[in-house]
């Protein structure tokens, strides 16, 4: 087989954690690590919400994997801390929940019923 022929392998080998705070990923990487977007990622780059490539050259853009690592940590321990906005979310969807079992219950009241005897086939 041609080298030009070879197909690149579906899954990239694990990081080595020796290497961990000197490597280098691309977007590819971050999108699998973060689970977000192109689009998502490379937004919070532009607000600063997100880390910064540490190289950025036309067509090749890298981000150290301990850059990445320490702004995953930094998001859990935000989710984790932050009572206040769990308690909100969990009562607005409550809120939502009850709302549309309101909603159900008052189509089942105003819609005929199906089936039954009447009209039944034998």
């Amino acid at each position: 087989m041609i080298d030009s022929q070879r197909k690149r392998p579906a899954e990239r080998p694990p990081l080595v954690e020796a290497h961990a705070d000197v490597a280098l990923c691309d977007l590819v990487d971050v999108k699998a690590l973060t689970r977000m977007s192109s689009s998502w990622i490379l937004d919070r780059v532009r607000d600063g919400r997100f880390p910064a490539p540490a190289i950025r050259a036309p067509r090749m853009t890298r981000w150290k994997v301990s850059d990445i690592r320490r702004w995953l940590v930094e998001q859990v321990e935000v989710a984790m801390n932050n009572t206040e906005g769990t308690a909100k979310v969990i009562a607005k969807a409550t809120k939502a929940s009850h709302a549309a079992k309101a909603k159900r219950e008052a189509q089942r009241k105003t819609q005929p019923r199906k089936g039954g005897m009447n009209g039944a086939r034998r």
